[in-house]
């Protein structure tokens, strides 16, 4: 993994890249409370298969020095379309996980012809008033969320094991700026939904063990976006991390079908 600065929207932030950068762009957005990082376990795997994987820290997370009043749904996708235009990527492939997946939804029906296809894990159909109910860690602390934060993310097993990606997961979640989750949550309510669909090729995947985006949600999506749904029967929420080789097989099958049948693929 390498890691560079970019100021993206006038807010400086970390993008971590695996791969050469010759080979076939992706974009790939993490889950709210996370970073770029929590992206590594599918991002090696697909560098290894002679993909080139840009994961930037989105707004309030991680390294980006944005301040509570940037972060919001809209500012993140610019940003995307920034980090594209600075690496000078020719029409990526374009992926990301809950919230990520929202971001990734909003990029890619701005401006279709700049990217190849779009994939959607575990993200919502829309956004809900309970969203707004997590919109507490100023007044409470990041670790009063831990708990129920894990549980929506997690198998009871991985928790109760603390397999290595949890471990990482709830150090990172812990580090995140209480106020900057607030202001992602409150945006995040506010989400309208998913509009028809756009001119990509667009598959949505489901965990079957999701407790936070259950598989008939993201169904939701698909139909909207014309898309293909796919569960994953075993995984939960965060699959791209703790189902990151399953993940990657259905992506790949996804991704490569459909350049075989496209005049346009890169």
């Amino acid at each position: 993994m390498r890691r560079e600065t970019l100021s993206l929207g006038q807010v400086q932030t970390r993008v971590c890249t695996w791969g050469e950068p010759g080979n076939l762009p992706v974009i790939a957005l993490h889950s709210a409370g996370l970073d770029a990082t929590s992206l590594e376990r599918f991002a090696v795997i697909a560098a290894a298969s002679d993909y080139f994987v840009l994961a930037p820290d989105l707004r309030g997370h991680g390294e980006s020095e944005a301040a509570p009043h940037q972060v919001s749904l809209a500012d993140m996708a610019e940003d995307v379309v920034d980090m594209a235009q600075q690496f000078s990527l020719k029409r990526p492939r374009l992926l990301g996980i809950s919230l990520g997946g929202i971001v990734a939804g909003l990029v890619a029906a701005a401006a279709p012809e700049r990217w190849t296809n779009l994939t959607v894990f575990c993200s919502p159909d829309q956004g809900y008033e309970t969203f707004r109910d997590r919109a507490v860690a100023t007044e409470q602390g990041m670790q009063s969320l831990m708990e129920e934060t894990l549980h929506r993310w997690f198998t009871e097993d991985d928790i109760r094991s603390q397999t290595d990606f949890v471990v990482s997961a709830q150090q990172t979640l812990a580090r995140m700026d209480p106020a900057c989750w607030d202001a992602l949550w409150r945006d995040f309510a506010d989400f309208t939904g998913w509009r028809a669909a756009c001119a990509l090729d667009v598959l949505c995947v489901s965990g079957g063990s999701d407790k936070s985006t259950p598989p008939e949600k993201v169904g939701l999506i698909a139909d909207v976006l014309k898309g293909r749904h796919v569960t994953i029967s075993s995984a939960p929420h965060l699959l791209l991390i703790s189902h990151a080789q399953q993940a990657f097989h259905l992506w790949q099958k996804f991704t490569e079908q459909w350049c075989r049948s496209s005049d346009h693929c890169l």
